[in-house]
């Protein structure tokens, strides 16, 4: 390796660090971050040591990533139960959360959305709450998920490149 391409390998790695710092905090894109981390350095190096193909998987995997951070939490509310009011509560959450409160209100917007929703059609504390609490587990679920293809992407990345 030369000198330019340490420095593009060095650059590379910063863009994969923020998009790992990006998966905890929802205002980086985390995931699309370790991809575009990839992507610049396959691009420098003519794509010599990751090809087409690798990028074509790790561009899904990313794009995959990206859809089920914005419905992890709907689909959450789903699972515990929520009506369809409830989820239509915590889409609107999730888009009144981001508008108004910023990151904090994309994660909180859905939980609170969905449990106004569900109390507002069905009056039953407990079903609301259980509707909320699904909402968050649907996005500390994507976290995970997120973590998980992290580490795939960033362990293939290393295995090509070295």
């Amino acid at each position: 390796m030369n000198a330019v391409q340490i420095i593009i390998l060095i650059i590379a790695f910063c863009i994969i660090l923020a998009g790992l710092v990006g998966i905890f905090l929802p205002f980086l894109p985390g995931v699309p971050l370790i991809f575009l981390g990839i992507f610049l350095y396959a691009a420098w190096t003519k794509f010599q040591f990751i090809s087409t193909t690798t990028l074509i998987i790790l561009a899904s995997l990313a794009i995959l990533s990206t859809l089920l951070n914005y419905l992890s939490s709907i689909l959450g509310a789903k699972k515990f139960g929520a009506s369809a009011w409830g989820v239509f509560g915590a889409l609107t959450g999730i888009i009144f959360g981001l508008l108004f409160f910023g990151i904090f209100g994309l994660i909180i917007g859905p939980v609170i959305g969905a449990i106004l929703f569900e109390l507002a059609v069905h009056k039953q504390l407990k079903a609301s709450l259980k509707a909320g609490l699904g909402a968050f587990v649907g996005f500390t679920a994507s976290i995970f998920f997120d973590l998980v293809l992290a580490i795939i992407m960033i362990a293939l990345f290393i295995k090509k490149v070295f």
